[in-house]
């Protein structure tokens, strides 16, 4: 009764999927002890030898089989194969099977690598040890040859399923192995490796640049300055001291880059024996430390083009940091500020200027000077002109000639009437006040006032 009683209590630590890791029961038997201990011997074994049988398979189920049925799955195999129900010199050995099964294929991560490789061991590395998760290496500690602990991880039985042919195929994994490595982060630490040597582009400058109006109007000229970084005059931009000894790296035939492939599978880095720079047998220069640029302060003269206006970027090519090891230089960006006039206000391509006129020429009509980008003209002023009328003068604005345009200007008049006036104005006054009609609008006129002068409505 005491031993039926220690199964049931096996039994429930094998559904939660724990009984390999549990203890015996102290009421158990010595008996049962040792099955359990042979069971455990058994896993290790079977989790080291490589695992060559089919885990679903094993399992008794489909490879498409969700988790729930692979765990119900495990459940009934170990009720049927655990050493102590089953008196089977083979139920530990089984039994063993059936839990690296269960390990395997209920883990995601595991599954997928197990699908992928139908290997095992492959997949029981997955997710494992130090760093874990994309610190997995599916090639670590694999050689060219087969079987062990360097075996094919692709074919079992020495099958390759990216058509390289025979056991363990001709590949070389450490090479796959260090790529891995780089690319999953080392198993959790840095890339020790060396950086790469070859050429980098050079980065952008922005530099913000402050015009007065009639500088961005027309056009100038402009000497900037700014910190940047030059060609190393040493190593000439190569990083490298000439040391007589340069050859080309026999290992990538000077291109600074190594392609391995297998089937379909292509992977692409920088040749480890040169750093990338396809030759060998150089050192380091001492001036820029291998970077090939050093600091200066670069002074240009910049042209601007006519009509900038404020919030547009000048790009001047080339004109940003060295490249670092002769690579290509950056640009340099010029981004421009343009000051406020105290006259004249821009509208894109068109200046607008205010012209004040006295009652007398605004009622009776005449001529006014008006100051424009290319100095005063005389402008007319029609008879009756009320307050806001504005006139247009074409092709007075300003000239963008990159972009063949031409604004206009326009000349809004503003009746200044007087403060204090003689006795004679006053007379004069007060005769057209007799002859004055009352003022009678239409609602049309009344919205065209509205309009007019709506930005009074605004604080």
């Amino acid at each position: 009764m005491r031993s039926v009683r220690h199964c049931g209590m096996m039994l429930g630590a094998c559904a939660s999927g724990a009984c390999v890791n549990a203890s015996p029961s102290v009421g158990s038997s010595s008996s049962s002890s040792n099955s359990y201990a042979s069971a455990q011997a058994m896993a290790a074994r079977f989790q080291s030898s490589g695992g060559k049988k089919d885990l679903y398979q094993v399992l008794g189920i489909q490879r498409n089989a969700p988790p729930e049925e692979i765990k119900a799955a495990y459940k009934r195999k170990a009720k049927t194969l655990h050493p102590d129900v089953n008196p089977s010199p083979k139920a530990a050995e089984d039994f063993a099977e059936a839990k690296q099964a269960f390990d395997t294929l209920s883990d995601p991560q595991k599954r997928s690598m197990y699908d992928m490789t139908g290997n095992s061991n492959a997949a029981g590395g997955f997710g494992g040890g130090p760093g874990g998760g994309m610190g997995f290496n599916p090639f670590a500690g694999m050689n060219n040859g087969g079987g062990g602990d360097g075996a094919n991880p692709f074919g079992g039985a020495g099958g390759n399923p990216f058509g390289m042919g025979g056991p363990g195929g001709n590949i070389n994994y450490k090479e796959f192995e260090e790529m891995f490595s780089k690319m999953s982060g080392g198993g959790g630490g840095k890339d020790k490796t060396k950086k790469p040597q070859g050429p980098e582009p050079g980065a952008d400058i922005h530099f913000k640049l402050k015009l007065s109006f009639t500088e961005a109007v027309n056009g100038c000229k402009k000497e900037i300055s700014y910190n940047t970084f030059r060609r190393c005059g040493t190593c000439s931009g190569s990083g490298n001291e000439d040391s007589g000894s340069r050859a080309k790296c026999v290992h990538c035939g000077g291109r600074g880059k190594k392609v391995m492939s297998t089937g379909f599978f292509h992977m692409q880095q920088d040749c480890t024996h040169c750093g990338g720079t396809g030759e060998t047998g150089r050192s380091t220069c001492t001036t820029c430390s291998g970077k090939g640029i050093v600091k200066d302060r670069s002074v240009q003269t910049l042209p601007v083009p006519k009509g900038v206006n404020s919030k547009e970027r000048l790009k001047i090519t080339g004109k940003g940091e060295a490249g670092v090891r002769n690579g290509p230089p950056g640009n340099l960006y010029v981004e421009v500020t343009v000051e406020d006039h105290s006259v004249f206000h821009r509208d894109g391509c068109d200046i607008h200027v205010i012209s004040p006129i006295p009652l007398s020429t605004a009622v009776l009509g005449g001529t006014v000077q008006v100051a424009t980008l290319t100095g005063e003209v005389e402008a007319r002023v029609p008879t009756g002109t009320q307050q806001g009328d504005k006139l247009v003068l074409r092709g007075r604005g300003v000239q963008r000639p990159s972009q063949n345009m031409t604004g206009d200007m326009y000349i809004h008049f503003a009746i200044l009437l007087p403060k204090e006036l003689t006795e004679a104005q006053k007379q004069a006054v007060m005769e057209f006040a007799k002859d004055e009609k009352p003022l009678s609008l239409t609602d049309p006129q009344l919205q065209e006032l509205k309009a007019r002068y709506s930005s009074w409505f605004t604080a």
